[in-house]
């Protein structure tokens, strides 16, 4: 709920407690980095999706644009 009112302080507090619950939770995560993007917390959502299948279009878009936002461009 945190999350779609952009509450994202509080949405972050509260998918860092699910992410270290269900570690293996893809859209906990997805959620996370997209929180930490939003609020200009580049390097934290990449360090969330680094280590994912970019492949998968979601962590594609959500770990580019933070690269982009980051300038990492390599």
């Amino acid at each position: 709920a945190y999350y779609k009112q952009a509450r994202l302080g509080e949405a972050i507090q509260e998918l860092q407690t699910l992410h270290r619950q269900q570690p293996a939770n893809q859209q906990v995560m997805l959620l996370l980095a997209d929180a930490h993007l939003r609020l200009g917390e580049n390097k934290r959502a990449i360090a969330l999706l680094d280590t994912q299948d970019a492949s998968q279009p979601a962590v594609a878009y959500v770990l580019g644009t933070a690269l982009l936002r980051d300038e990492q461009v390599e």
